[in-house]
């Protein structure tokens, strides 16, 4: 399992992106803490907090989206359903399971949300910044 960690080669250059993109990785790198992949109660608790952190920041991104006539918005956001249907997926089986799958989702969570910051994000940010500029 590898962990990601925060870098200068995540920065978006829009502000309220970077810093919450930024809390997502941090709340994510507290969750390769080897004692939590122990205790699955804990583990769940601190990935559903997660969750809750990555939804209100999908719906934030979204509504920019909205204000901003983000012309990929409807793919974008059919990205951010994908990952949450697949998170969800992983909940089940950790509800249902005897065993872990916490590594499983830390791997699936720790990729998608650097490919989707890299590109899909990367993407709306320079759109973003372009719109910025044009409006002042």
């Amino acid at each position: 399992m590898e962990t990601i960690g925060w870098s200068d080669a995540m920065v978006l250059g829009v502000p309220e992106l970077d810093r919450e993109h930024q809390s997502l990785v941090t709340h994510f790198k507290t969750l390769a803490d080897p004692a939590l992949l122990r205790d699955q109660a804990a583990f769940r608790g601190r990935l559903d907090a997660l969750v809750a952190e990555v939804c209100a920041h999908f719906d934030a991104e979204e509504r920019l989206m909205r204000e901003h006539h983000y012309q990929d918005a409807a793919e974008h956001k059919d990205a951010h359903d994908e990952m949450l249907k697949q998170i969800n997926s992983f909940l089940t089986l950790l509800e249902q399971e005897h065993g872990h799958p916490g590594v499983t989702i830390l791997d699936f969570v720790g990729q998608w949300l650097t490919d989707h910051i890299a590109e899909d994000d990367r993407a709306f940010a320079e759109f973003l910044k372009r719109n910025r500029r044009q409006a002042s």
